[in-house]
């Protein structure tokens, strides 16, 4: 755990004493322990530990994960130590144990003074008979704690998500599944069919079922389906019907009638699922003499319409002159071309836009005719242009055994601060996830925020995310793939303060200057040959229906193979469940926070120096994991014959022990 800090204000020549204190299950006491005899804020710390235990806190900045050891300490047993913790009147068992390091001599009047090391809880006792032995796992907000937890009265578990969900802007088959995310059937009752959304109130949004023949999502007929509270929950309700209504755009065309006066161009795009796009029928081309001039487009799906079902055609009638009509005519047509509906003849006398004309199937179809015609009778320069814009049918279907349904509605509120704005950045899903569902205060006094957040709230600027929980998992499991995928790490004090900590594009100053002079048994290493990398191929922006993901992105650098002799293309692969912006594209970025493989890629793309030392200087010992460390006067002079010099390094292990700390020190300089 990060080091909660205090006055650290050494005494010269000062034995680092340990402050123990074995909380009472119900937190109404405690049991006070020291290395020696002290009294600190009028409470006395007998001075019974008999062993040197250790404390090692650690970051993996490769993976973004945190880790810190757990804790044994041996006391000296008098008659009565052994039987308190256990078989006593008081339980002690999983109870809080706090470790302070004071570095003041005699009696100390103040305990804010003294910076606590560890937060842990007693696992086990064992004693002999001299020894009690206590046996203590570090104490961390997310221990325990499973997530989502909030269930509904039928026992279905609410969604925990996160992210910016924006729905299907048009309903049509062949398009893209725009952003969805599945709610779980909860209950039928005459009304209709409930589905869970969360725990968070939406109005006014859509709800939509999957359709897996067309890779599509499909709203529900009637409108929004505004969220209603069931117990702790709130839910979605749909009809009993389960109607829902969606286009499908046609497979292929193909001229049936010609005119040689009429100019066909573009039909295709009259179902490319873009309205901006369209088919033309120009009239005149040479001489006119006749009263009618028609042109026939056939269009086929790739399903059939059954009866009571419609064909639609968009368009608008530009440059008319001098014509009596144009008419604009649809005929459907069964799988053996006969007539299956033909729709009225929808007649235009002058320029107009967004026209539309349709037919209702009278028996089972699987395409349509356009039929346009052009009349005229006498004048000069006859024309017009049809602009056909779009041809779809309309499908509608009923279905009353759907276990899990789709909303548009967005996730979780930051929280932090007092705000109620929605979560869209990954950075701000793990901020929102600690204030709000583990409780843990991140504002801090006067409303400010944890340690690094600042920068890396501008670092994270466009790394969006979205990220639907539907199945209960650990919630430490849950902050370990967000701090991945969002290339930070956060630690928790022993105080239970928030620092974010991530490797920065560049440095400009440090937290602490060491010298040779502040260390001991100094060790220079590097991050292996395993570590390194050369391609990376990261699958993202998971289907929110299908199990599968919507892109792919790869990034290779030959040069990194070509210096460290690796035969091969190194490839890693990485699956992003929540990051859906920011991804990246290169190995060896100059700004290495523009995205996930940028981020990733610049940690390693090459060997990285590893300083492992003894800190002999106890001005030092407040350091925390992932302060910013400058080396000067060393000896030697370079670390693998990389200068000292405007070279950064992070702190990445701590290992404290009674007058002892051990560090660890990662090069962060850009490569």
């Amino acid at each position: 755990m990060a080091l909660s800090k205090g006055s650290w204000s050494p005494a010269s020549g000062m034995r680092e004493n340990w402050l123990i204190q074995v909380y009472e299950t119900d937190g109404s006491g405690f049991k006070s322990f020291s290395f020696f005899d002290q009294t600190v804020n009028s409470v006395a710390y007998s001075g019974i530990l008999i062993n040197n235990p250790s404390i090692r806190e650690s970051i993996n900045i490769f993976s973004s994960s945190f880790s810190v050891s757990n804790l044994s300490l041996e006391l000296q047993d008098d008659s009565d130590l052994r039987k308190a913790f256990l078989f006593g009147s008081n339980y002690y068992l999983n109870g809080d144990v706090k470790v302070f390091s004071c570095l003041e001599s005699g009696t100390v009047a103040n305990l804010n003074n003294v910076p606590q090391i560890y937060q842990g809880r007693l696992e086990s006792v064992s004693h002999n008979d001299n020894i009690v032995t206590l046996n203590i796992v570090a104490k961390r907000p997310y221990d325990n704690v499973t997530v989502p937890n909030v269930y509904s009265a039928e026992k279905v578990v609410a969604p925990l998500a996160y992210g910016d969900y924006s729905g299907n802007a048009v309903i049509k088959t062949n398009g893209t599944p725009n952003n969805w995310r599945a709610i779980p059937f909860t209950k039928f009752d005459s009304t209709g069919m409930s589905f869970i959304s969360g725990t968070l109130a939406e109005t006014s949004q859509e709800v939509a079922t999957y359709i897996p023949n067309y890779d599509m999502f499909i709203k529900y007929h009637g409108g929004d389906y505004d969220n209603a509270t069931a117990g702790n929950v709130k839910v979605f309700k749909i009809p009993v019907s389960g109607k829902h209504i969606y286009q499908v755009a046609p497979v292929s065309n193909s001229a049936i009638t010609t005119s040689t006066e009429i100019v066909a161009a573009n039909l295709d795009n009259t179902y490319d699922l873009d309205d901006s796009s369209e088919g033309t029928l120009t009239f005149p081309v040479g001489s006119v003499s006749a009263a009618t001039y028609s042109y026939k487009e056939r269009y086929v799906f790739d399903s059939v319409l059954e009866i009571g079902q419609q064909a639609k055609v968009t368009y608008d009638v530009t440059g008319y002159n001098n014509l009596d009509n144009v008419n604009v005519q649809l005929i459907l047509l069964d799988a053996d071309g006969a007539n299956a509906g033909t729709g009225i003849e929808a007649e235009v006398a002058s320029n107009l836009s967004n026209r539309t004309s349709f037919v209702i199937a009278t028996a089972d179809a699987v395409s349509v005719d356009v039929l346009v015609k052009f009349e005229y009778s006498s004048g000069a320069s006859p024309a017009a242009v049809v602009e056909i814009k779009e041809v779809f049918a309309y499908i509608t279907k009923f279905k009353e055994d759907v276990e899990i349904i789709y909303t548009a509605a967005d996730g979780e509120t930051q929280g932090y601060k007092g705000s109620t704005t929605r979560v869209t950045r990954i950075h701000e899903a793990h901020r929102s996830f600690v204030h709000n569902i583990l409780g843990v205060d991140t504002d801090g006094a006067g409303s400010a925020d944890p340690d690094g957040w600042s920068d890396l709230d501008t670092a994270r600027s466009s790394w969006t995310c979205r990220y639907n929980l539907l199945k209960p998992m650990p919630a430490k499991r849950f902050l370990d793939k967000i701090q991945f995928e969002g290339g930070f790490v956060s630690t928790f004090s022993s105080s239970g303060d928030v620092k974010y900590i991530f490797v920065k594009n560049s440095y400009s100053s440090a937290d602490h200057t060491l010298d040779k002079n502040d260390l001991t048994n100094i060790n220079y290493s590097h991050t292996p040959l395993s570590s390194l990398i050369t391609d990376i191929l990261v699958n993202h922006d998971p289907h929110p229906a299908k199990n599968n993901y919507r892109s792919q992105t790869t990034a290779s650098d030959s040069t990194i193979r070509g210096n460290y002799n690796i035969s091969s293309a190194k490839v890693i692969n990485y699956n992003l469940d929540a990051l859906v912006g920011g991804i990246g594209s290169d190995l060896t970025p100059s700004t290495p926070n523009a995205g996930f493989i940028d981020y990733y890629g610049n940690l390693r793309c090459s060997p990285r120096v590893i300083i492992r030392a003894g800190i002999v200087n106890p001005t030092l010992f407040d350091m925390e994991l992932g302060d910013i460390c400058t080396f000067s006067s060393m000896l030697p002079a370079t670390a693998f014959n990389k200068s000292f010099s405007g070279a950064y390094f992070m702190v990445t292990s701590l290992t404290r022990s009674s007058g002892k700390l051990q560090g660890e020190f990662i090069d962060v300089t850009e490569t």
